[in-house]
């Protein structure tokens, strides 16, 4: 009972001034008015981009390969690294519409009708881009954190990361069929938990494994109480990384 032990005391009041009372007040207006401010710039930041898409798929697509794979990076990729630099709660609204969806969906599959050249650019951009998503936006966050946060962090960015690699995998879906049955390569969320696991969890696996056996051992003691869901994610993380680990050996 988190109750038990805990006595309570009289607190004093304190008088706020009016001055104060009035200079307060006048913070929070300018707070309110900030917080409107930086809402109205991102709902017009998210109105230009939305014109770009429509624009994006009204126009063909460049003859060249290259060109082509630039263009589309600006509309995939960065556009899901943007929605989860704003957290994760925010991706459980669609980062794409279905006609974007479509239209980078469409993208690839043209990509992929000029040959399998052309289709394990596309399988081997994929594979670029999870492994740059992993050192521009994952890594950094980890090497920074504290021991303490150890666990909060890894669990943020295994979610991340798992919403980051279900929307490409959707998005490349026919280059991963068709990489996997011409050149008989590895699925691409495959490739993608191995990137994870090398770049990323293999340089922390014992720091984690220990912060997640302390949190568990204190738990089990009734010393504290822990985060459910953070133990759950963290938990299975290891076990995917323990198959990948396996599976590399």
């Amino acid at each position: 009972d988190l109750v038990t032990g805990v006595q309570t005391c009289a607190l004093p009041i304190y008088h706020i001034p009016h001055s104060c009372s009035n200079t307060m007040a006048s913070e929070d207006i300018d707070m309110t008015a900030e917080a409107k401010d930086a809402d109205e710039a991102k709902d017009a930041c998210e109105a230009r981009f939305q014109r770009d898409v429509a624009q994006y798929m009204a126009r063909p697509r460049p003859h060249d390969t290259e060109a082509s794979i630039q263009e589309f990076s600006a509309f995939g990729p960065a556009r899901l690294i943007h929605v989860l630099s704003r957290g994760l709660d925010k991706v459980r609204e669609h980062p794409f519409t279905n006609q974007h969806y479509v239209a980078l969906y469409t993208h690839l599959y043209q990509l992929c009708m000029k040959g399998a050249e052309e289709t394990m650019k596309c399988y081997e951009y994929f594979c670029a881009q999870v492994a740059q998503y992993l050192h521009d936006h994952v890594q950094p966050v980890l090497d920074h954190c504290g021991h303490s946060g150890l666990l909060q962090e890894f669990q943020t960015q295994w979610e991340n990361m798992k919403v980051f690699i279900n929307w490409m995998s959707r998005i490349f879906m026919y280059v991963d069929q068709q990489a996997m049955n011409v050149r008989k390569k590895d699925p691409l969320v495959l490739r993608s938990m191995m990137l994870f696991f090398d770049t990323v969890y293999a340089p922390r696996q014992e720091a984690v494994g220990a912060a997640i056996a302390a949190v568990l051992s204190r738990s089990r003691d009734s010393t504290t109480t822990c985060d459910t869901f953070m133990v759950h994610s963290i938990v299975n993380m290891i076990l995917s990384m323990g198959c990948i680990q396996a599976r590399q050996e």
